[in-house]
């Protein structure tokens, strides 16, 4: 399956992707719809056991792609085939929710590059819809911190806060999930096979850890040109834009870039002004929530940059469509105010030098996401 759009006949009127751009009185009707279309054939065909993507999946964790960083000791020692394969077919399993409506996959959409494309936020339980956009998962475990608010430390105890969220998975607790699969035989045999015992909160956690540990993408063009030594890699255009990138844009300051990978992070969290744009709705504080400080209202989490020509919309809440308003939106400093990153300042950019920027930016898209 490609995950690249097909384009569209221009005598074909434009589909409503989002649910923003529904008339008022249809959105809570299709918010509500949504989930149960998305996933009525996933609720009834379970996850296969395909042994054989399960190891491809470990032989790209033990040697990852090109641009990425190596493989860690730590991580060695827990991956198997069959870990692996149990953690994919928990992030696809809908029982993993209260309803039996709502997976991982839900938001993380395998063809859409582990995010949703078509809403700028995820719909939840009873067709709520989540305050945030949902984050692409791949390349997730290089991150020091997870959401976009930075509240999670690891990729195996990050899932309780969806599992558990009365918006998302809204299960009544951890031992309510741990007792829906105790009562699944296929389950039961698969955690005594991987962890010599019955299903349990923390298996649950390892299994999804491990898969999501899989879910790398690297030997980008971008990649193949900086760390590949390919100088016909990328197009003068887009290598003016990677100029512009790590100099007088001085976007590399916080999507970092390194001397042997790039994961495009610096692993902090920012106020660049995203909470104080017009027409803003809902009060999302950001790391404040998490933390009480008040110098952390409105920071958010930076994100990797690769494959983002296939993530959008973009931001915490998905509120910017294209990279060409996300480069419009730092062009001109973001919202100016008090506690704003230091860094947010007008770029005085052409158009032609922000074309340039969008144009490097999708340099960055990895060659495996079909396989992923």
């Amino acid at each position: 399956m490609n995950v690249r759009a097909r384009p569209r006949d221009p005598a074909t009127p434009p589909a409503i992707t989002r649910i923003a751009d529904l008339p008022s009185l249809l959105k809570p009707f299709v918010a509500r719809l949504l989930p149960g279309l998305a996933l009525l054939a996933m609720a009834t065909i379970p996850v296969q056991a395909e042994p054989d993507w399960d190891a491809r999946a470990l032989a790209r964790a033990l040697a990852p792609p090109l641009g990425l960083p190596r493989i860690t000791a730590e991580e060695k020692s827990v991956l198997t085939p069959n870990i692996i394969g149990l953690g994919r077919a928990l992030f696809f399993d809908p029982r993993l929710s209260r309803s039996g409506e709502m997976s991982c996959a839900t938001c993380h959409q395998a063809d859409q590059a582990y995010t949703q494309n078509s809403l700028e936020r995820s719909v939840g339980a009873n067709g709520t819809l989540i305050r945030r956009n949902a984050p692409t998962v791949i390349n997730a475990k290089y991150y020091e911190r997870l959401f976009h608010d930075g509240r999670a430390r690891s990729l195996e105890t990050q899932f309780l806060s969806p599992l558990l969220a009365p918006e998302e998975m809204n299960n009544e607790s951890a031992d309510a999930v741990v007792a829906k699969l105790a009562a699944i035989p296929h389950y039961v045999q698969a955690f005594r096979d991987v962890f010599g015992g019955p299903p349990d909160i923390e298996g649950v956690g390892t299994a999804l850890g491990a898969f999501q540990r899989t879910l790398i993408s690297g030997n980008s063009r971008f990649d193949r040109w900086k760390f590949g030594d390919d100088p016909a890699a990328l197009t003068a255009e887009e290598k003016a834009g990677f100029e512009l990138f790590s100099g007088s844009a001085s976007c590399s300051s916080c999507h970092q870039i390194g001397e042997d990978h790039a994961l495009f992070t610096d692993q902090a969290t920012h106020d660049i002004g995203t909470t104080r744009r017009k027409g803003k709705k809902t009060a999302d504080l950001g790391q404040f929530e998490v933390t009480g400080i008040v110098l952390d209202k409105g920071r958010f989490r930076t994100p990797g940059l690769r494959n983002v020509e296939l993530t959008g919309p973009y931001m915490h809440d998905g509120s910017m469509a294209s990279l060409e308003e996300v480069v419009r939106f730092y062009n001109q400093g973001g919202v100016p105010h008090a506690n704003q990153d230091v860094r947010i300042r007008p770029l005085n950019l052409t158009d032609g030098q922000m074309a340039q920027l969008v144009a490097f930016l999708k340099t960055l898209t990895g060659d495996n996401l079909n396989e992923l």
